[in-house]
């Protein structure tokens, strides 16, 4: 019988935010529930669906930098008519800006649901939220909670 080599096997934590987009990105039942207890959303998890959105926000003007978010999701629910989109950030690099760029990408999102001809009393039936994951201690960061 021939000796077998063995493979020593790493586990790399979600703390990596490619490692938290790959697996909640894959398994978008999970990141519902996820997102639905983390942020006590009051939404049913079985009536509700989890759309995976695109993560590269639009540009507005050709000049403008290229924003990216970690996850970028839409919870419906058909039986209460709403619409809720949520940015997941997994800050992972300490810097002092981040929470100035995570307001940038909240902001895009939220205008990228006003249509030229619309009316700005239907943003009523849209929810946002940003779920700052912070992986690491950093004083003056973004350790408050925000809910808009």
């Amino acid at each position: 019988m021939k000796n077998m080599d063995t493979k020593e096997i790493q586990i790399i934590p979600l703390k990596y935010d490619f490692m938290f987009k790959r697996v909640f990105s894959l398994n978008l039942e999970l990141l519902k529930e996820f997102l639905i207890c983390v942020l006590d959303l009051e939404v049913d998890a079985k009536d509700a669906n989890i759309i995976l959105e695109n993560v590269e926000l639009t540009k507005s003007v050709k000049r403008e930098y290229q924003k990216t978010v970690d996850i970028l999701v839409r919870l419906n629910n058909p039986i209460i008519p709403s619409d809720i989109s949520i940015d997941v950030e997994v800050n992972s690099s300490r810097y002092e800006d981040i929470k100035y760029r995570n307001v940038l990408y909240l902001q895009k999102i939220m205008t990228s649901y006003i249509e030229s001809s619309s009316n700005l009393k239907d943003m009523t039936k849209y929810s946002f939220y940003q779920l700052n994951l912070n992986v690491h201690k950093f004083k003056d960061n973004t350790g408050e909670k925000s809910f808009i």
